[in-house]
């Protein structure tokens, strides 16, 4: 049997060092890139969550100081011309004007289908508050067929309680959420405090809870 001699043996011994030396920086640097790959990820993910959170207050409030624009002293002959203004100032899909009594007013200026006429059956009318502006979860517009979310405000006007409310549309928010970039297969949507998913690019999706709806849900794909 051949011997090794000792300068093969200190070759054999450093080459061994090497291997495992690269070895080691090696799996290190595997670590090391896949934590920064994560945290890059996490990085953009937050900073587009923070983004489109932006952009969505902002929407909201312009919509809520729009509302809130009606004159407690409208001249009685002037409602329906302010409804109007207010309307195309917040590119609303409608603004109601909704009397104690059940009666209402409209900027659109349509006769509310009957069984459904009766502003005081609404969510918004029932939740209105004079301190804070209401938002109802997304329902579909009975006169316009579509996918709108009602806000709402109570007021006192002439020393009577009334409330005024408008049709937002949520088409907006949807394509906005179909062109912000997630890494990966990864999904963005909005959802209310108590988890109810309020928009989201597949709208079989929306005013479905959060709890509901599992990783492998078929709802879960971005398809529109």
């Amino acid at each position: 049997m051949k011997k090794i001699t000792l300068k093969a043996r200190l070759v054999l011994a450093a080459s061994v060092a090497v291997f495992i030396g690269a070895g080691a920086v090696g799996t290190t640097g595997y670590f090391s890139s896949k934590n920064r790959i994560e945290n890059d990820t996490l990085s953009r993910i937050e900073s587009t969550a923070n983004s489109y959170n932006k952009s969505l207050t902002d929407w909201l409030s312009a919509k809520s100081d729009t509302l809130n624009s009606m004159p407690a002293n409208t001249p009685l002959m002037m409602i329906r011309s302010t409804l109007k203004i207010i309307k195309n100032a917040g590119n609303f899909e409608n603004v109601f004007f909704a009397y104690p009594d059940g009666q209402q007013k409209n900027a659109n200026d349509v006769d509310l289908p009957a069984g459904n006429n009766d502003p005081r059956e609404w969510g918004w009318y029932k939740n209105a508050s004079m301190d804070d502006i209401f938002m109802d979860n997304p329902t579909i517009a009975a006169v316009t067929g579509h996918r709108v979310v009602s806000i709402s405000r109570a007021m006192n006007f002439y020393n009577t309680y009334m409330v005024i409310g408008a049709d937002v549309k949520i088409d907006i928010l949807i394509s906005n959420l179909a062109q912000t970039l997630i890494p990966g297969d990864g999904k963005i949507l909005v959802a209310s405090n108590d988890g109810t998913i309020f928009a989201d690019i597949n709208t079989d999706l929306i005013n479905k809870k959060l709890k509901d709806i599992s990783l492998d849900n078929k709802y879960l794909s971005n398809k529109q």
